[in-house]
This record gives structure tokens, C-alpha cells and sequence, in this order.
């Protein structure tokens, strides 16, 4: 039986945590144990109280499930260094990512685990909601190992599934597009993709999302980058 680590950094968004932990705690699969990476709030009791309160509030809810949950408290902002320092935290040899403001259908990591047997990184369609309700982005799906990964990012971030050997993020002050870094990456290590076409994650349209704050020249500088490596090959 496969287990699964879940990372969940948090520094924006306490307020959707509840309902991104309750999709998490509602899986019908259950091999797997929860690590919650606070960051940018660090010696702040304040917050990591909250919370705390809102794990030991799910905990109750469904306490005939025993569901390992980590709380771990990180003195910088990067969400990079973050997301590595959690790796380091994980008991297990796969890695599900989700972002505080995304929340899961309640199948996701029971139809993605089959998966992990032929390929190294599984993600899945979405569905936008919030701001943008009911939007369906265009990504590739079935085995996209030969799509070109430079035309756009066709991962959705919060339905990512991958072996913890892949799990390592660049940390780049002037990368702002972490996870679109990381799929060029592994790309150029030849790892192997697959997109489940289900929707088995939704992904939260705000006014403090990353999505709107992304501007066109990050994501220019990250395919300069990858785009000269590629021509190395």
C-alpha cells in the first residue's frame, strides 16, 4: 500500500484553510499524512494558534479518523525554501501538493495513485471558482511527457501528485512561478507526466491570488531561461 505525504504551505489564505483541509480529510483515500508549513509569520502565536485551532476543530469533527497532521513553523517568507524544508519533513516516498485556497474532489488521490506505477508527476483537469466560477483552463491530457511544456504550463499546481525524488524547488528570488519552474525542470530530466482528465481540483479565483498577481514578464523570464537550456539537448 502506497503512502502519500500532502504539503500544504501557508502564508496568505488562513481564512480557506478549513474547507482545503475538510477536502483533504474527506478523501476516500487514506494513506497519507497532512504537513502544514507556515511561513512569513514566524514567533507569531497569534497565528499559528488560529491555526492550530482550526486542525483540532477538523480533528474533533472526524475523530474516528487518524489523520497525522503536522504543524511546522518556518522563520522565512520564500515559499520555495518552504516547500523544501517540508520534503525534508515527509515520512513518505510520494508528495501531493495543495495550496491553502484549493480544495479537492473527494476521489482525487484514490484515482491518482494507480498512476504512479508509469509516471513520475500525475496532475489533473480543475475548475476555477470564486472571481471565476465554473472555468475549465485548456491543458493536455493522458501521457503529455512529449508536450511542450514552453508553450504554456500544462500543470495545474494544487492537483499535483509526484514521487518525492522530483520534489525539489528552485530557490530563486526572481523565479515567481515556482511550480511552472519545477515541471520545466523535471521535463528537462525526462521525468514522465500524466494529466487525469477529471476535474479533481478546484482552484480559488481571489483578489489576493497568485493569479492575479502574476505578471507576463516572470513568466517570459522563466521560458528564456528553459527555453536556452532545451536548445542544449
Amino acid at each position: 500500500m502506497s503512502y502519500i505525504s500532502i504539503l500544504l504551505p501557508l502564508y496568505n489564505g488562513i481564512e480557506f484553510l478549513n474547507e482545503s483541509l475538510e477536502s483533504i480529510f474527506l478523501q476516500t483515500y487514506i494513506n497519507y499524512e497532512i504537513i502544514i508549513g507556515i511561513n512569513g509569520h514566524y514567533n507569531d502565536i497569534d497565528f499559528f494558534n488560529n491555526v492550530n485551532n482550526i486542525v483540532n476543530s477538523l480533528k474533533l469533527k472526524y475523530k474516528n479518523n487518524n489523520y497525522d497532521i503536522v504543524i511546522f513553523d518556518f522563520d522565512f517568507k520564500s515559499k520555495s525554501k518552504t516547500l523544501n524544508s517540508m520534503v525534508k519533513k515527509t515520512k513518505y516516498d510520494y508528495i501531493a501538493l495543495i495550496d491553502v485556497d484549493d480544495k479537492w474532489v473527494n476521489n482525487k488521490l484514490e484515482l491518482q495513485i494507480k498512476y504512479l506505477e508509469n509516471y513520475d508527476i500525475i496532475g489533473t483537469s480543475c475548475s476555477y471558482f470564486g472571481d471565476i466560477e465554473n472555468y475549465v483552463p485548456t491543458i493536455p491530457y493522458g501521457d503529455i511527457t512529449n508536450h511542450n511544456f514552453l508553450d504554456y504550463n500544462p500543470i495545474i499546481n494544487s492537483s499535483v501528485l509526484l514521487k518525492k525524488n522530483c520534489a525539489f524547488w528552485t530557490e530563486d528570488d526572481n523565479i515567481q512561478l515556482e511550480d511552472y519552474d519545477l515541471w520545466l525542470r523535471l521535463k528537462f530530466e525526462n521525468k514522465k507526466f500524466y494529466n487525469i482528465d477529471k476535474i479533481l481540483c478546484y482552484h480559488r479565483i481571489h483578489r489576493k491570488s497568485f493569479f492575479n498577481n502574476t505578471n507576463s514578464n516572470n513568466i517570459s523570464i522563466l521560458k528564456n531561461k528553459w527555453h536556452n537550456l532545451f536548445n542544449l539537448i
